[in-house]
């Protein structure tokens, strides 16, 4: 956490003493899942389902940019990704996380109000939830993914579109009397954000 912390401290820094500044909000929806689920109560481990069910979460936050035909883009986030895993036929559980984002991410306008962009997102878990069962541990809090995506830049309003993929495992443990399941809660999404200057 505090080096999810230390790494935004850096990045404001560095972009107030910039002259092409932007700041200001966004939110949107995610579309994804996340990784495998396996039931651990047993002598062997049992993977019940390789990836989640897609369902859709949201995020809400704020951004800085710097520089226009190449920019400079941080931003902090709060995620919530929701997800369902099938654990016998006809029976699924539902799986909801809760997380800070901190993408950093580099862009090119290419043409007129499109730009691309690309970097990497630093990720910490605040809360996990598996249906009934009590949140344990999550082995790795911290953990990193990539984002890659295009934007369309009218004013003051940008709409933008990209894919997020988690590159370390983040397994989440949770049990109760009967039952032990590890999540993987690295996410595969596509994310779909609308964000308003406030300069």
């Amino acid at each position: 956490m505090k080096t999810l912390f230390a790494i935004l401290a850096c990045s404001l820094g560095l972009l107030a003493g910039a002259q092409s500044l932007d700041f200001g909000l966004k939110g949107g929806l995610n579309f994804g899942s996340t990784g495998e689920l396996s039931d651990v109560s047993a002598v062997m481990s049992n993977v019940l389902q390789d990836n989640a069910d897609e369902k859709v979460g949201y995020h809400l936050g704020v951004y800085a940019q710097v520089g226009e035909k190449f920019y400079v883009r941080p931003e902090l986030l709060y995620t919530r990704l929701n997800a369902e895993y099938e654990v016998a036929p006809g029976a699924s559980i539902d799986y909801n996380v809760t997380k800070l984002d901190l993408p950093v991410l580099l862009g090119l306008r290419v043409a007129g109000p499109v730009s691309v962009f690309a970097g990497p997102s630093l990720q910490y878990i605040v809360d996990g939830e598996l249906e009934d069962l009590d949140y344990d541990e999550v082995r790795n809090e911290f953990s990193v993914g990539l984002q890659a995506g295009v934007a369309f830049q009218l004013k003051s309003v940008r709409l933008d579109l990209r894919y997020e993929r988690g590159l370390n495992e983040n397994e989440t443990e949770f049990l109760n009397s009967r039952f032990s399941y590890n999540v993987d809660s690295r996410p595969e999404q596509l994310i779909l954000a609308l964000s308003f200057s406030l300069l």
